[in-house]
C-alpha cells in the first residue's frame, strides 16, 4: 500500500510541474526562431502550436480564451484523449479547433511565403491579425461547413515577427485535424516550384488528353469492322486518370481566378475506388489468358463495396475506407504486375512495355500510399505527390503495348492479304469457269421457263378453242332440241361437263390475271341471298353427282365485297369441299355454307366433313400448285390453284381468311368482312331472256372474225338461232373484203389472237377506219400476261373462251334492246 501511495504522489508532482511549465510558456508566448535558417530547403512549421479545441477564436480574442494546451502537427483529433467528436456524439474526427503560433524570420530583404495544405479540412488563415486566405467555410457544427481541395500560397508581411492563426473545422473526413503542417520558403522559390509543378501538370494533362483522343478515334473507326475492346478500356482508364488529376490539382483556379470553388470529394473517391477494376479490365482485354474470370470477379466484387459507399453513404464513411482500399489496390497491382510478367515470359506482344512502365507506376503508387495513408504518419518518409507522373508513364506503357499489338495484327493481316492474293489468282480461273457455267445454266433455265410459260399459254389457248366451240354447239343443240327430251337430257349432261372444263379454264385465267395484275375490284353491297341462290343452282348438280349433301343456309344479310370475286371465292371453296367430302368413306359427305354476324363484321362459313388437311400441309395450302399430300380421293382432280386464287382475291378485297382442319374430321373456312351500312334488298336477277325480250331485241348484222373454223361456225350458227344475220371470216383481209359486199355491220365479234402478228385490236382498228363507231366485242382464249394487260387497257368488251351463251345473250340484249312502238 505504501508503494501504491508513493507512485500516486510521484505522478501528482510531475503533473503539477508540467502544468506550471505550460502556464509559463502560455504566458510568455515563446517565438519559434528561424533567424538562423539558410533558406536552402523548406521548413515545416509543425509546432509548437497553441490550440483551443471545439471553438473558432478570432486572433484578437485568442489570448483571453487560451487555456494552455499545445499541439504539434500533424494533430489528429480522433487520437486526443478529450475527443470533441465523442463528446458531441459526432463521427470520429469531426469537430473544430483554433491554432496559433509565432515565429521570427531572418532579415536581409528577402520575401517569404507560407504554404497551407489542408485538403480534408475547411480553414481560415490569419496572419498578424488579418484574414489572408480561406479554404472553404469554417463552422463549429456540421451545419454549413465545407472543405475544398486547394493548396494556399500566402506571402508573409515584411515584419520581424509573424503570428499565424489557423481556424479549422472538419465535418466530412474521418481523419480530422491538421494532417499536413504549413511549409515556409522563400517567395521566389515557391513561385518557381509552383510554375514548374503547373507546367508538369499541363504537360501530363496534354499528353493524356492526346492519348485519349487518339485511342477513342481508333476505337470508333474500327468499331464497325470489329470491336477492339482493349482500346475502349484504355480510353476509360485514361478518362479516370484525367478526372482524378483534375480534382486533386488547383491549376484550374490559377488559370481562371474567378472560377467557382467546389467540393470534389465525390469525383476523387469515385475515380480512386474504380481504378483497380478499370485497370484490371483493360489488362485482361490485352492479355486475357493471364487474367482468369475468377480473379476478375474477385476484383470487381471487391470494388463494389467501396464504390457503393461513395454512391449511397455519407462522405465521412467512404473517406474512412480509404486506407483499406489502398491496401486492396496494392494487392491488385502486385497481382497485375505478376500476371504481366507471365505474359512477358510467354512473349505476348506489348507485355514488355507494360511490365517496365508498370514498375515505374508501382514506385509512385507505393510513395503516394505512404503519403496519403492516415493510419500511420509516414509522410516524412515519402516524396511529394508522384502519382500524376506515374499515371503518365503507365499510360505511355499501355499505349506502346496497344501499338505493338496493332502492329502485330497489321503484319498478320498483311501476311493474310498476300496469301489471299495468291489464293485469288488460283481461284480466278475457277471463278470464271464457274461463272460461265452458271451463266449457261441461267440461260438454259430462263429458256426452259420461257418455253414452259409459252407452252402453258399456248396449251390454254388451244384448249379453250374446242371447249369454246363445244359450248356454243351444245347451246345450239339445246335450242334445236327443245321438243326432244332425250336430246335435251344429253345436252344438259354435256353442259355439266362443259361447265367443269370451264371452271378449270377459268381457274387458269384467274391465276394469269392475278399474276398480270389486271384484276380490278369493284366494292359494293352484295346481298347474300342472291349469291347463295346462284351458288346452290350451280353447285347442287355437282354435289349430287359426287353423292354429297350440299346445305346452304339462306340469309338476308349483305356484305361489302366485289360480287364477281366473292362468287368466285365461294365457288372455289364449295368445289373443294365437295371433292373432300366425296372421299369420306365412314359418313355421308356433307357441305354446309352459311354466315354468322359478329358486331359490324360478318363471317362467311364453308364447312365439310371430308378428309381434312394434314398439319404438315396447313402452312402451304394457300400456295400455288400446292395440294394436301395425304388422304386424297384417288379420283380427285385439280391443279392446286383454287385456294391460291381464293387467298389472293381475299387480299384484294381486304377479306381475312383462316381455316381449321382435322384429318378425317373435316375442314372449316371462315371469311371475315364488313357489312354495309344499309342492307341491299333482294332483286329478281333472271339471266335468261324471255320471248317478249327476244322480240324486242332488234335484228343485228354481225361480222365474226375468228381463225378457228369450229369456233367461227359455232358462233355463226348461234347468232342465227337467236335471229340475227351473221357471217364468219378467218382473217383481217377477208373481213375487209367482206365489208364490200356486207356493208356496215351492226356488231363486230373478233377473236383476239388471230395469228402470230395480227390481233383482234388490229382488225377493229382497220374496220373502224372505214366505218366509225361500230360496236365491237373481243372473244379471247389468251392467258399470257402481256395479252391480258393489253386487253384490260382496251375500250372494248372482252369475253374469255369458253363463253357462257346466256351471259353473252344478256349482254347483247342490254346493249341493243329496242322498245317497239
Amino acid at each position: 500500500m505504501t508503494l501504491f501511495n508513493f507512485q500516486h504522489l510521484k505522478r501528482l508532482a510531475l503533473s503539477v510541474m508540467l502544468l506550471g511549465c505550460l502556464a509559463l510558456s502560455a504566458e510568455a508566448q515563446p517565438y519559434i526562431d528561424f533567424t538562423d535558417w539558410d533558406a536552402k530547403t523548406q521548413i515545416s512549421i509543425d509546432g509548437p502550436w497553441q490550440v483551443i479545441r471545439g471553438k473558432l477564436v478570432q486572433p484578437a480574442d485568442y489570448t483571453d480564451q487560451y487555456t494552455g494546451e499545445v499541439a504539434t502537427f500533424p494533430d489528429r483529433w480522433h487520437q486526443q484523449k478529450n475527443n470533441i467528436a465523442k463528446k458531441n456524439g459526432w463521427p470520429v474526427g469531426f469537430g473544430s479547433a483554433s491554432y496559433r503560433t509565432q515565429f521570427k524570420l531572418p532579415q536581409g530583404g528577402r520575401h517569404y511565403s507560407v504554404i497551407v495544405q489542408t485538403p480534408y479540412t475547411a480553414s481560415e488563415v490569419w496572419i498578424n491579425g488579418q484574414l489572408m486566405a480561406s479554404n472553404g467555410k469554417v463552422t463549429e457544427t456540421p451545419i454549413g461547413s465545407q472543405a475544398f481541395y486547394m493548396e494556399r500560397h500566402i506571402a508573409l508581411p515584411n515584419t520581424p515577427t509573424i503570428e499565424i492563426v489557423l481556424l479549422v473545422s472538419n465535418f466530412e473526413h474521418h481523419a480530422g485535424g491538421i494532417l499536413r503542417p504549413p511549409l515556409l520558403d522563400l517567395t521566389h522559390q515557391i513561385d518557381r516550384d509552383t510554375r514548374l509543378h503547373d507546367l508538369s501538370y499541363l504537360f501530363i494533362f496534354g499528353a493524356l488528353t492526346a492519348l485519349l483522343i487518339f485511342h477513342t478515334a481508333y476505337f470508333l473507326k474500327g468499331y464497325k469492322r470489329g470491336r477492339d475492346w482493349s482500346h475502349f478500356w484504355y480510353c476509360v482508364l485514361v478518362a479516370v486518370v484525367i478526372v482524378r488529376l483534375a480534382t486533386l490539382n488547383t491549376i484550374l483556379f490559377k488559370i481562371f481566378p474567378d472560377f467557382p470553388e467546389f467540393s470534389d470529394k465525390f469525383l476523387v473517391y469515385v475515380t480512386l475506388y474504380s481504378s483497380s477494376a478499370v485497370y484490371m479490365t483493360f489488362l485482361a482485354s490485352i492479355f486475357p489468358h493471364e487474367f482468369p474470370p475468377a480473379v476478375r470477379k474477385f476484383v470487381y466484387f471487391g470494388s463494389i463495396p467501396f464504390l457503393g459507399s461513395v454512391l449511397f453513404l455519407p462522405v465521412h464513411i467512404y473517406t474512412q475506407l480509404q486506407d483499406y482500399f489502398i491496401v486492396f489496390a496494392l494487392v491488385v497491382l502486385i497481382y497485375n504486375q505478376g500476371a504481366i510478367i507471365q505474359a512477358w515470359r510467354k512473349k505476348r506482344e506489348g507485355s514488355g512495355a507494360v511490365v517496365l512502365f508498370t514498375a515505374f507506376f508501382f514506385v509512385t503508387v507505393f510513395n503516394d500510399a505512404l503519403h496519403y495513408m492516415h493510419a500511420f504518419n509516414l509522410r516524412p518518409f515519402s516524396f511529394l505527390d508522384l502519382m500524376p507522373f506515374g499515371f503518365l508513364l503507365l499510360s505511355i506503357g499501355h499505349a506502346i503495348a496497344l501499338s505493338a499489338q496493332s502492329r502485330a495484327l497489321h503484319e498478320h493481316s498483311w501476311g493474310l492479304a498476300e496469301n489471299l492474293k495468291l489464293l485469288n489468282k488460283s481461284l480466278d480461273m475457277k471463278v470464271q469457269q464457274r461463272t460461265k457455267e452458271a451463266m449457261d445454266a441461267k440461260r438454259i433455265a430462263e429458256k426452259s421457263a420461257t418455253e414452259k410459260t409459252n407452252f402453258i399459254s399456248a396449251a390454254s389457248h388451244d384448249l379453250r378453242q374446242p371447249v369454246h366451240a363445244l359450248s356454243i354447239f351444245n347451246e345450239t343443240l339445246k335450242l334445236a332440241s327443245r321438243s326432244d327430251k332425250k336430246l335435251t337430257t344429253i345436252a344438259e349432261k354435256q353442259s355439266i361437263l362443259i361447265r367443269s372444263l370451264t371452271e378449270m379454264l377459268e381457274t387458269m385465267l384467274d391465276a394469269s390475271r392475278l399474276e398480270a395484275k389486271t384484276l380490278s375490284v369493284n366494292m359494293s353491297a352484295v346481298p347474300l341471298e342472291k349469291i347463295f341462290t346462284e351458288l346452290l343452282n350451280m353447285m347442287q348438280p355437282i354435289a349430287a353427282q359426287e353423292n354429297v349433301e350440299l346445305c346452304i343456309i339462306p340469309s338476308t344479310k349483305s356484305v361489302w365485297a366485289d360480287e364477281k370475286h366473292l362468287r368466285r371465292i365461294l365457288s372455289n371453296l364449295v368445289t373443294n369441299a365437295i371433292k373432300a367430302s366425296s372421299s369420306n368413306q365412314k359418313n355421308n359427305g356433307k357441305v354446309v355454307v352459311g354466315c354468322r354476324c359478329n358486331g359490324k363484321d360478318i363471317d362467311l362459313i364453308v364447312a365439310d366433313n371430308g378428309c381434312g388437311i394434314p398439319s404438315e400441309d396447313m402452312d402451304r395450302i394457300f400456295d400455288r400448285y400446292a395440294q394436301a399430300g395425304t388422304i386424297r380421293n384417288p379420283h380427285q382432280t385439280g391443279m392446286g390453284l383454287g385456294l391460291a386464287i381464293v387467298k389472293e382475291l381475299c387480299s384484294l378485297m381486304g377479306i381475312n381468311i383462316d381455316l381449321k382442319s382435322n384429318v378425317n374430321q373435316g375442314t372449316l373456312f371462315r371469311l371475315s368482312t364488313k357489312m354495309p351500312s344499309v342492307p341491299v334488298p333482294m332483286e329478281n336477277h333472271d339471266t335468261g331472256i324471255d320471248t317478249k325480250q327476244k322480240m324486242a331485241l332488234k335484228r343485228l348484222v354481225v361480222l365474226i372474225v375468228d381463225d378457228s373454223k369450229a369456233a367461227r361456225e359455232a358462233l355463226t350458227e348461234l347468232f342465227r338461232r337467236w335471229g340475227h344475220a351473221a357471217r364468219g371470216v378467218s382473217s383481217k383481209d377477208e373481213a375487209l373484203t367482206t365489208l364490200d359486199d356486207l356493208g356496215k355491220p351492226d356488231l363486230l365479234v373478233v377473236d383476239y389472237r388471230l395469228d402470230a402478228v395480227t390481233t383482234g385490236l388490229d382488225v377493229i382498228q382497220s374496220i373502224q377506219q372505214r366505218y366509225r363507231d361500230i360496236p365491237a366485242i373481243i372473244i379471247t382464249g389468251a392467258t399470257a400476261a402481256a395479252d391480258l394487260q393489253a386487253l384490260a387497257a382496251s375500250p372494248f368488251k372482252v369475253f374469255h373462251k369458253p363463253i357462257d351463251p346466256s351471259a353473252f345473250e344478256a349482254y347483247l340484249n342490254e346493249q341493243f334492246h329496242s322498245h317497239p312502238d
